[in-house]
């Protein structure tokens, strides 16, 4: 699944030419503000900055493996965070309501079982027909 969706990556010049000249104003934003707090590292980044929008302009094709990586990390990247957030949602949202809910011996369900009860059924009122009510149902 994973595997087949990184090998289905589709590099076009406009793909590659927005992929470059991305990089290169991102890299080349980074250059500025660590221009402005003084520190060395800025040529670093403005150098390859330069690069890659200079490449993405000129020779995107040059371009494709780097983007091909680029976006097969996405991928892995969105993969494992997806699990990570629906973890977090899981454990720290409903986990805890669910909790709540039993302590307070609330059942949301109705899914009590009582021995008494010949059936579960719940009996709908009778009302006339209405067509319009079947028109829309949900």
């Amino acid at each position: 699944m994973l595997i087949d969706e990184i090998k289905s990556i589709q590099a076009t010049t406009k793909e590659l030419r927005k992929f470059g000249l991305t990089m290169g104003v991102f890299l080349l934003m980074i250059a500025g503000f660590t221009f402005w707090n003084q520190r060395p590292s800025f040529l670093y980044f403005a150098q390859i900055g330069g690069g890659f929008a200079l490449i993405g302009l000129a020779v995107p094709i040059l371009l494709k493996p780097i983007y091909k990586v680029w976006m097969a990390f996405a991928i892995v990247m969105g993969f494992v965070m997806t699990r990570v957030i629906l973890a977090i949602l899981f454990f720290g949202l409903f986990t805890p309501m669910a909790l709540a809910a039993k302590f307070l011996g609330k059942d949301l369900l109705d899914e009590r079982c009582d021995k008494n009860a010949i059936t579960y059924w719940v009996k709908r009122p009778t009302q006339p027909f209405d067509s319009r009510s079947a028109e829309n149902m949900f």
